[in-house]
């Protein structure tokens, strides 16, 4: 019982530290996306009649952003843990059971189980969103360090339409 109540207390563990490393990434991301919304003008060169591989890549690297900040968003959003007893009607549960009596104990060790796995799967959920979130905004680095290379460079390559 002692080892089921202490995955119980891993898994909201884990929970707490993807949280925490997807607010890092949300702040991470608002404050590039804020610069990069504010350089607009800098980044790209407008021509009426030609796309420009610089408004491409700018392009694509603000979506990779929105799309990673939308699954951090999601991350976020309020996914109750399962609890091995509702609190609601633990009066009801404790009046139907005596704590030393067999069949409360094997009760409560079979709901233990069930939110145990419940809430590993709930982590593991928020795990990949987090990672794909990471990845998109690593390719948001590789696309915003190829464009800042070519706005240096004044490298401006022309697509005809």
């Amino acid at each position: 019982m002692d080892e089921l109540k202490e995955i119980y207390n891993r898994e909201n563990i884990r929970k707490q530290s993807i949280e925490n490393k997807t607010s890092y990434l949300v702040g991470v991301i608002s404050i590039v996306m804020t610069i990069l919304i504010s350089k607009f003008d800098y980044f790209i060169c407008f021509n009426p009649h030609k796309l420009t591989i610089n408004l491409i890549l700018y392009i694509c690297s603000l979506v990779c952003l929105v799309v990673s900040m939308g699954l951090c968003l999601i991350i976020f959003y309020p996914k109750n843990f399962q609890h091995p007893f509702n609190m609601n009607n633990f009066e009801d549960f404790n009046k139907n059971f005596n704590k030393n009596d067999i069949k409360f104990r094997n009760n409560l060790k079979d709901l233990y189980v069930l939110s145990n796995f419940n809430n590993h799967h709930i982590n593991n959920d928020l795990l990949k969103k987090l990672n794909y979130a990471f990845i998109l905004f690593s390719k948001f680095i590789i696309l915003f360090i190829i464009l800042s290379i070519m706005q240096i460079t004044n490298t401006i390559i022309y697509i005809s339409i």
